[in-house]
């Protein structure tokens, strides 16, 4: 098994700069059409490996080099859709440009990918690659030594088993503190973003997690970001048309209250800040320090 099949895209990352211009005078045309939604671009579209350890900053430019070769080998349908894939996942970050563009600024900024240089982007990803797969053939190795145990085991007499049950203590909050950081937080709000689309389970489980963060760790300021509150005002959308029956019954009942109440602990402390600096801190994603300084303020960490 292998985390990534040769990349025959590859080949494209050592053109010339005069054989980048000619093929990007070829291929916006086509772009701009995508672009403008007079043809489809590929969606579901995922720029991430999991199986790659590597931080956020890499990933980010994982995705664009993947764009890159996309937008090279005239796969122009899918390098959109991982553009704005790309967008959705880092929304707050600019890096993949911003909803509020036009065509014309989409395809300037997809010009800037087709013609960056990205030889030692491709360098890493070939490295962590590389790195992945050995873990994972390290892995198979191991289990099949075990198996071959396992037959020599049963030939041989039958042992008393060598592990014994022993009770630990388990802290659930620290457990859960865990995944209160932003590279695990921007994959909830990234999935509640489709709330519409997904599963009832799904949204749940997000909210369960989320309100775990937010009320019983007492950390609702690392929810204060704008890509949440973008979701909160779509589910208001969607609820400002339904009766008060029709809303407690809706599945999406559980994400609306905790989005009231999140907004209500925000505009409180909007109010007591005096609201300018909070509102710049919600355009961030928010670690400890900025976390401890917006409640107790600036310094004080």
């Amino acid at each position: 098994m292998q985390v990534s099949e040769e990349d025959n895209r590859s080949e494209f990352d050592n053109l010339s700069e005069e054989s980048l211009k000619t093929l990007w005078e070829k291929s916006k045309e086509d772009l701009e059409k995508i672009l403008k939604k007079e043809l489809p671009e590929m969606e579901d579209m995922n720029p991430l490996n999991w199986q790659l350890e590597v931080d956020d900053e890499i990933q980010q430019q994982f995705a664009m080099l993947s764009i890159q070769r996309s937008l090279r080998s005239k796969g122009f349908s899918a390098a959109v859709g991982l553009y704005h894939a790309s967008r959705k996942i880092w929304p707050s970050d600019g890096i993949f440009g911003n909803d509020e563009m036009s065509p014309e600024e989409e395809l300037a900024e997809l010009e800037q990918i087709f013609m960056a240089e990205l030889k030692d982007v491709a360098g890493k990803l070939k490295a962590a690659e590389e790195e992945a797969n050995k873990k994972l053939d390290d892995a198979a190795g191991t289990e099949g030594v075990e198996a071959d145990d396992e037959d020599v085991g049963e030939e041989e007499e039958e042992e008393v088993p060598c592990w014994k049950v022993e009770q630990i203590d388990f802290d659930f909050e620290a457990y859960v503190n865990k995944f209160a950081i932003v590279d695990i937080l921007k994959w909830y709000v990234f999935l509640l973003n489709d709330f519409s689309r997904n599963s009832t389970e799904l949204n749940q489980a997000l909210v369960k997690m989320l309100h775990r963060i937010a009320f019983d760790l007492k950390l609702v300021v690392r929810l204060y970001q704008v890509s949440l509150f973008q979701v909160f005002q779509k589910v208001n959308e969607h609820f400002s048309s339904l009766t008060k029956e029709l809303r407690k019954s809706s599945p999406l009942y559980e994400l609306y209250q905790f989005g009231y109440h999140v907004l209500k602990k925000y505009f409180a402390k909007f109010a007591e800040m005096g609201g300018g600096d909070l509102a710049l801190e919600t355009l961030f994603w928010k670690g400890p320090k900025e976390c401890f300084e917006v409640e107790y303020g600036y310094g004080s960490w």
